[in-house]
C-alpha cells in the first residue's frame, strides 16, 4: 500500500542504507534504494540524473534497466509547462505536473524565485 513520504525520508535510499536502519516494508526498498543512487551518481556523473542504459546492464544493474525502460526519461523542467518526475518504484509515467504551484504562489515563490 501507498505510504506517507516525509521530509528527509530519502536520505536512508539516497546514501543506500535501508537494510541496515529500516524493516524491510515490501520487499522494494533495496531495489528502490539501488534505482534512486543510480539517478543521483549518473546526475553527479554527467549533470543528467538519466542513466546511460549501456552503463547500467554492463555492470548487471538490471533492477534500474527495467524501472528506466518502463518511467521513461527524466526530462528538464520547462518553465511554461512544468513537470517533474517522481521516485517512485513501478512508475510508468516519466513526469507529471507539479502539484503545489497554488501554494507556491500563495507564499511568495513563484518558480523563478531562485534565479540569478
Amino acid at each position: 500500500m501507498e505510504y506517507f513520504k516525509c521530509h528527509a525520508g530519502e536520505l536512508a535510499y539516497v546514501f543506500g542504507d535501508v537494510s541496515s536502519e529500516l524493516e524491510e516494508r515490501d520487499g522494494l526498498d533495496v531495489p528502490f534504494s539501488q534505482l534512486v543512487i543510480d539517478y543521483w551518481t549518473a546526475f553527479v556523473r554527467t549533470g543528467n540524473p538519466n542513466p546511460d542504459l549501456a552503463f547500467l546492464k554492463a555492470r548487471g544493474y538490471t533492477n534500474t534497466v527495467a524501472q528506466v525502460l518502463g518511467k521513461g526519461l527524466w526530462a528538464p523542467v520547462d518553465p511554461a509547462s512544468p513537470r517533474l518526475s517522481l521516485l517512485q518504484w513501478g512508475a510508468r509515467e516519466s513526469m507529471e505536473a507539479f502539484q503545489d504551484l497554488q501554494q507556491c504562489e500563495v507564499l511568495g515563490f513563484p518558480l523563478d524565485y531562485f534565479e540569478a
